[in-house]
């Protein structure tokens, strides 16, 4: 409604914020982390266990700094994201709350909470915290594959693919082999990727799209429960610039090839580094932007 400047959109702005403030009033702990449940009549803590989907359910705190700007939403997050990086004993490895197992579904949520948040408040440190936990989630897995044994190993492998694609900014090789190994740093302007094999591989190397606005006509990437969040999202219709090493022929590049794929040969020794960057010069983009 906001983005449409829907005549009503002001009034339903006060509402969510009055709403999003009474909650933050009294369903946090002492480190601005959500508790497990509260009694609506008095708005008493009933459960103290801090809730293992508390990045998820920032995220509709997140959804009203954006809708109505008010900064106290944001700085209410960044205290709860700040937070469970500096405990992560207690937010990220024990994300039930209670000292007790309770299993990969809710160890999967606490963590796709940090992925989610990281994409939307960079920081250094909460990147190696995150890499910490889930080298440790993804030594649950047994010999045969299996984690638990019950559909929520759905959701182990969701978090994986999560994890992944934030350590390759969106990106990924095809087809895949157990052998190949792809790592990414987002640049101010663009994203720098490595790839290397251990036998030799020829494919593509593909990118991501905005896929909020393409796929699901969004005006605003606003965070979503068990979003795949976008790192470096090519916009088909912008020009890229593309310098691979070892070879120094730079190239310009639409989005929409990037997304259909890059030519790629590994030798199986040398890794290959790509870099892609906005190639200057006209407005190409679907919003007017370089």
């Amino acid at each position: 409604l906001k983005e449409t400047s829907h005549p009503r959109a002001e009034a339903f702005a006060r509402s969510l914020a009055d709403l999003v403030a009474a909650i933050l009033d009294c369903g946090l702990n002492e480190d601005g982390v959500w508790v497990s449940s509260v009694s609506l009549p008095d708005r008493k803590v009933v459960d103290r266990r801090h809730a293992h989907c508390w990045g998820y359910l920032f995220g509709g705190v997140y959804t009203a700094y954006l809708v109505t700007g008010e900064k106290r939403f944001l700085e209410a997050t960044r205290r709860a994201f700040r937070t469970v990086i500096q405990k992560p004993a207690v937010y990220l490895d024990d994300p039930a709350g209670s000292g007790r197992n309770y299993g990969s579904n809710a160890y999967s949520d606490a963590i796709e909470s940090a992925i989610v948040f990281i994409n939307r408040l960079p920081d250094e440190r909460a990147g190696e915290v995150i890499d910490e936990c889930v080298e440790r989630f993804l030594a649950r897995q047994r010999p045969d594959g299996i984690i638990e044994d019950w559909y929520g190993d759905g959701n182990y492998v969701r978090t994986a693919l999560m994890y992944a694609l934030m350590k390759s900014a969106g990106t990924w090789l095809e087809p895949w082999r157990d052998d190949l190994r792809l790592g990414a740093v987002l640049e101010t302007d663009g994203v720098l990727l490595v790839a290397s094999s251990e036998r030799p591989w020829r494919g593509a190397l593909r990118f991501d799209v905005p896929r909020h606005r393409l796929h699901f006509r969004l005006p605003v990437n606003y965070p979503r429960l068990n979003e795949f969040p976008e790192w470096f999202a090519a916009e088909p219709s912008r020009l890229y610039d593309v310098h691979r090493e070892p070879r120094k022929e730079p190239e310009i590049r639409l989005g929409a090839e990037l997304a259909r794929g890059l030519d790629l040969e590994l030798d199986g020794e040398e890794a290959v580094t790509v870099r892609v960057a906005p190639h200057a010069g006209p407005p190409y983009g679907p919003d007017g932007s370089r």
